[in-house]
């Protein structure tokens, strides 16, 4: 995206965007015929991927001080009281007092970094109640020149990342969904990522970055046990809601980073485990087993930057620097090496 403005701004990064996501569609249209290598255990993989993928944004959150500020051991203090209040929580708490753990903890770790003066909150006394986009559509553009067709195989390639994310989130949400274990409705699969695709093109055409689903709702519906597709809506009516209200925006900002990364490390971590879940779902025998854990390394070197990275060409480097994609592409075509077994 980045890349996209700095050679055509905004109207080049909404074409590509919205052309982009049309490679989620091609997804979805032969995934029946890949039911017998995306099985959970892909899915479970991509999952642990994804965990993975957001630890170095936790951990880039615990040494980010305010503006101005130093680094100090209070920043570490904010950082474990807030990871300990949700734990414990969540391991002895019953009830309703659960379903608020990630809130409680929130507030008193940042109450916590306020009372060592981390905690500025002069822009959310500056930030109005309400506000509209201050900008005029950007547009689009419809020249495809050179910069067009340089960009356009890695806005798709990204496009089918976020597809392994929502095929993975999406049977994960079933198995969380039912209080009795049911098979998976692949033709529900289809229509999250078909979702996934189209929200992307509406939002590339409004002038911003492509979207994709979020694996911490997961963690969040674990956390709480509240899976009721009633409350997802009434949620997304709310978020649109806010959206408008920049104050409220500029609050959820104010939060200091080291109790944003205690939050999101629990949530990566149900996440992850709820990956091995999947993985075991159909029981872990030697080739299953060897593919998983091959796929998951591979992938983990990939993130790192360990498969040489540095030598390959730059096509090459925008596919291998993403851990899930390699990892889950990976455990496809062992998945479909052991189907002809």
């Amino acid at each position: 995206s980045v890349a996209a403005l700095h050679a055509g701004g905004i109207p080049l990064l909404a074409t590509l965007g919205a052309i982009g996501a049309f490679a989620t569609f091609a997804f979805t249209r032969w995934l029946p015929l890949l039911r017998s290598i995306l099985t959970p255990a892909v899915g479970g993989t991509v999952l642990m991927l994804m965990a993975l993928s957001v630890g170095p944004v936790v951990w880039k959150m615990l040494s980010r001080p305010l503006p101005g500020a130093e680094l100090s051991a209070n920043h570490g203090i904010v950082f474990i009281v807030t990871l300990l209040i949700i734990t414990v929580i969540l391991l002895f708490a019953k009830g309703m007092l659960r379903l608020w753990a990630p809130l409680i903890g929130v507030a008193i770790g940042t109450a916590i970094a306020a009372s060592f003066g981390h905690l500025d909150v002069s822009k959310v006394m500056e930030a109005p109640w309400i506000g509209l986009p201050a900008r005029s559509w950007p547009g689009v553009d419809l020249s495809f020149g050179a910069e067009f067709w340089s960009l356009i195989p890695a806005f798709a390639l990204l496009s089918l990342v976020g597809c392994m994310e929502t095929y993975a989130d999406g049977i994960s949400a079933q198995r969380m969904s039912h209080r009795k274990e049911r098979p998976i409705d692949f033709r529900s699969v289809q229509g999250a990522i078909n979702a996934d695709g189209t929200g992307s093109i509406i939002a590339a055409l409004l002038g911003t970055v492509p979207n994709t689903v979020f694996s911490t709702s997961l963690a969040v519906s674990e956390i709480t046990g509240v899976a009721s597709r009633r409350v997802g809506i009434y949620g997304g009516l709310l978020l649109i809601l806010l959206a408008f209200s920049p104050k409220i925006g500029a609050a959820v900002a104010a939060i200091p980073s080291q109790v944003v990364g205690a939050y999101i490390l629990i949530l990566i971590v149900i996440i992850f485990g709820h990956g091995i879940r999947l993985v075991n779902e159909e029981g872990l025998g030697f080739e299953v087993g060897l593919a998983v854990c091959l796929s998951f390394w591979i992938g983990l070197s990939a993130q790192s930057g360990g498969l040489m990275n540095e030598i390959m060409p730059p096509w090459m480097k925008t596919i291998f620097s993403n851990g899930t994609t390699v990892g889950g592409v990976t455990a496809m075509i062992m998945m479909l090496v052991l189907t002809w077994k």
